[in-house]
């Protein structure tokens, strides 16, 4: 009988590849503030928006975060580039197969939550953002 890999082995794993997914859409979307697709039955939502260093764009993962999960999704990973710019967050469907009318309709809902929780962002640091432009 196959051993089976320790637990941190795959977490490194599937971090390892959120990184390389993150870097390729920083590379080939980087226009693309915020946005979502499909491959198989995952879902990706990504932001090129900064999220090393801006507030912003982390509340944006943890607003996505909860909304994949109040529709029953499974978070698969999270993963950032090589420098913390861009991210992306692997979710995997509460449904064997999604069809592609739903595909495109998830994406919709996933790109105005996102914007919606960019601006929501944008409203409760912006005090932060001020003072910091103020001190520099």
């Amino acid at each position: 009988m196959a051993k089976s890999k320790p637990k941190a082995e795959v977490v490194d794993a599937v971090a390892e590849r959120m990184s390389l997914v993150a870097d390729a859409l920083n590379g080939a979307a980087f226009s693309t503030h915020r946005g979502a697709f499909w491959s198989k039955n995952s879902l990706f939502v990504f932001g090129n928006d900064g999220f090393a260093g801006d507030k912003r764009a982390q509340h944006e993962v943890e607003v996505a975060k909860a909304w994949a999960l109040k529709k029953g999704f499974a978070v698969e990973g999270f993963g950032t580039n090589n420098t913390g710019y861009t991210w992306v967050l692997a979710l995997k469907s509460p449904e064997p197969e999604v069809d592609e009318d739903s595909q495109f309709e998830i994406e919709d809902e996933v790109e105005n939550m996102l914007g919606r929780a960019w601006l929501e962002a944008c409203e409760k640091y912006k005090n932060e953002r001020v003072a910091s432009a103020i001190t520099q």
